[in-house]
């Protein structure tokens, strides 16, 4: 597999999912508590979230399916089949029940699939999509065709000016955005079959489907200055799980976890530290 030169993956471990080399971490000792990033993204995305939580709560952190150092093979890769991909790979290391499911954007439909496999778990959704999904995000990613021109089209891409634009608009403000961040998404991006499985994805994010699982409790985390979910969206995510907490992070865009990594990290301990 191709290597990933300028980031560290000291910590990073490899097991097999569903006949697939799956990357993770697995850090920390207490109650399990499973973080999926964002579309595009890797576990790393968490990593100051998890130095903060780590003496208390035992972190697993995939790279999900298509993503950073997991396998990226043409199929599925809407939110059920990533979670699928995730609940195998908890039973092969040994994971017994979950004290909360966390997930990012499109992680967070993925932390939704998830809860219903595994009921009874606290779930924190960190700037989710729209509950149905976001139907003309779908549309622009139905036209990209199919894996080879997929492919193709990224290598005529200049990535890394594309991931430094790109993140600049994520971030509510673009001095917290570290040349280091940029080199992890760049090079992550630069795999072979990401943007074939990044193209799959966002396409699964034009109509979701999400199940209604059973939680132990509900906590909704959002970057008041999200520029592509808006937080007026924690409204329609309040519907499905009336009894939720809703935190709005100032000053924040999409990316809490990395560009208010300390507020993420406060409100998340504070809620699964009020869990059964």
């Amino acid at each position: 597999m191709t290597p990933l030169p300028s980031v560290a993956y000291t910590k990073t471990m490899f097991a097999m999912a569903r006949g697939l080399l799956t990357a993770y971490e697995d850090r920390g000792k207490g109650p399990a508590v499973v973080l999926l990033h964002g579309l595009g993204a890797t576990g790393h995305a968490f990593d100051r979230v998890v130095e903060a939580l780590e003496d208390r709560y035992r972190l697993i952190v995939p790279d999900l399916l298509g993503n950073g150092r997991t396998e990226k093979p043409e199929g599925d890769y809407s939110p059920a089949a990533l979670a699928g991909h995730v609940a195998d790979l908890l039973d092969r290391i040994g994971v017994g029940p979950l004290h909360a499911i966390a997930g990012h954007s499109l992680g967070a439909a993925v932390a939704i699939e998830l809860a219903a496999r595994r009921p009874g778990a606290g779930l924190c959704l960190i700037d989710p999509p729209p509950p149905g999904g976001s139907r003309l995000v779908g549309l622009a990613a139905s036209l990209a065709g199919g894996k080879v021109s997929i492919e193709l089209g990224s290598l005529l891409v200049p990535t890394r000016w594309l991931t430094r634009r790109w993140l600049r608009f994520l971030f509510a403000d673009p001095e917290r955005l570290s040349e280091e961040t940029i080199a992890r998404y760049t090079e992550a991006a630069l795999l072979p079959g990401y943007a074939y499985a990044t193209v799959r994805s966002i396409r699964a994010l034009g109509r979701l489907a999400l199940p209604q699982p059973r939680v132990a409790g509900t906590l909704i985390l959002w970057g008041e200055e999200d520029p592509i979910f808006p937080a007026s969206g924690a409204t329609a995510w309040l519907a499905r799980f009336p009894a939720a907490e809703v935190v709005l992070l100032p000053a924040c865009g999409h990316c809490p976890t990395e560009e208010t990594p300390s507020a993420v990290a406060a409100s998340l301990s504070a809620f699964l530290g009020k869990l059964p």
